[in-house]
């Protein structure tokens, strides 16, 4: 069995979180590399361009100041942590707050936001690049993580595509692993349950300055949430909405994007044991045998 570079795991998912693809380039995938630096850099940068660069401050309720003591860590060095999902995008989220202009106040300078449909679908877009990121610095780590490469070696499924596939379509990545009827399954209760979330909150669900917190459970799937948000961009809480049904709307998309989060740790899970099992098979560890029972004549 072949051994792998060793590389630290703190240093590859750092590496992975400070800049899109520098911990795979570190682990010499230099194609995950560009593909990820790519793929999160172009759906970053297309959310602050369509918000206006409101994506930045969507999460400045949050407020971190820290105060111990004689320490203080005012939140404007902070803010751009508070800025979830964003934040899982390192160094360009840093540097994007740092083209941030302030008022007298101390509040950004932001263009009004007049285009609302504009609005939702870059804030969907940033928080979805967030997201990719986060399942590359965890797929650096794996792969550092690895050392004799029986779980991400050459001709084996690896756990980065089973959840990469998973949020990108609930129940896509256990299709991926060789369980398309779970799959099918469960996947279809995660985008059921979304679905009914837009329909009872009258398609009021996904707005994320309003309800910040549902709006990062829903994150957790990411083709659905896109989909919804651009057809849902533009709708707005008025009197015609009913309070109670948009509560359990809420409550359902919620929910839904959570489901989905433990569909993905199932579908990794799934490929792991496959893939493990591979390599005892491989090292010619014999499988262990049922005990057969004779029966009696």
């Amino acid at each position: 069995m072949t051994t792998t570079k060793k590389h630290s795991v703190w240093l590859s998912g750092l590496l992975a979180w400070l800049l899109p693809g520098l911990g795979h380039w570190m682990l010499g995938r230099h194609r995950r590399a560009i593909a990820l630096c790519a793929s999160v850099m172009v759906l970053y940068l297309a959310g602050l361009f369509a918000s206006q660069k409101w994506s930045l401050i969507a999460n400045d309720f949050v407020g971190l100041d820290i105060r111990l003591g004689p320490i203080h860590i005012p939140s404007s060095i902070l803010d751009p942590l508070a800025a979830v999902p964003e934040s899982f995008i390192g160094l360009p989220n840093f540097i994007a707050h740092g083209t941030l202009q302030f008022d007298a106040r101390g509040e950004p300078s932001l263009e009004p936001k007049a285009l609302v449909g504009g609005l939702t679908i870059g804030l969907l877009l940033s928080a979805l690049a967030g997201l990719i990121n986060i399942i590359g610095v965890a797929d650096a780590v794996t792969i550092a993580g690895d050392r004799t490469g029986r779980l991400t070696g050459p001709g084996r499924r690896e756990p980065f595509w089973g959840v990469l596939l998973s949020w990108l379509l609930p129940g896509a990545g256990h299709v991926y692993a060789g369980h398309r009827n779970k799959g099918i399954l469960v996947g279809s209760l995660v985008v059921g349950a979304f679905v009914i979330g837009l329909i009872l909150g009258d398609g009021c669900v996904l707005d994320r300055q309003r309800y910040p917190y549902y709006f990062l459970a829903t994150m957790f799937q990411g083709l659905p949430t896109l989909v919804g948000g651009v057809a849902t961009a533009g709708f707005q809480v008025d009197e015609s909405v009913d309070p109670r049904r948009l509560e359990v709307g809420l409550l359902f998309v919620g929910v839904a994007g959570l489901m989905n989060l433990l569909v993905m740790i199932d579908s990794y899970n799934l490929i792991e044991s496959k893939n493990l099992g591979r390599a005892a098979d491989a090292s010619g560890t014999a499988p262990a045998q049922p005990e057969v029972v004779a029966k009696k004549s």
